[in-house]
């Protein structure tokens, strides 16, 4: 990761989107938790066929949730180059973290 490729792209937009998915479960009354699909509560990439009101409260919660959550930079590397190319060339992120940027 972090050569910018599309599968990366997509990996951090997962990242991204777990990191929401464990704040909007963390955050919602338990009660409401137990009486969401088991779908919705284990599967943050998928959505079950049938999506009551309380999913859907759920998934839009999840959504506004993504505005709080940034990918950030935790390791960085240069791309492989000669070795007289080496200062020429920038280091550039290949590890990323999840973090929510409102406090819990």
């Amino acid at each position: 990761m972090g050569y910018d490729s599309p599968t990366d792209s997509r990996e951090l937009a997962d990242k991204k989107l777990i990191r929401a998915h464990q704040r909007v479960l963390a955050h919602w009354p338990e009660e409401a938790v137990r009486e969401l699909d088991p779908m919705v509560i284990h599967d943050p990439m998928n959505k079950p066929d049938v999506v009551g009101d309380l999913e859907r409260e759920f998934y839009e919660a999840r959504r506004e949730a993504l505005a709080d959550v940034a990918i950030e930079p935790i390791s960085w590397a240069r791309p492989p180059v000669p070795d007289d190319a080496v200062s020429l060339v920038e280091p550039r992120a290949v590890e990323w973290k999840a973090i929510v940027r409102k406090a819990d």
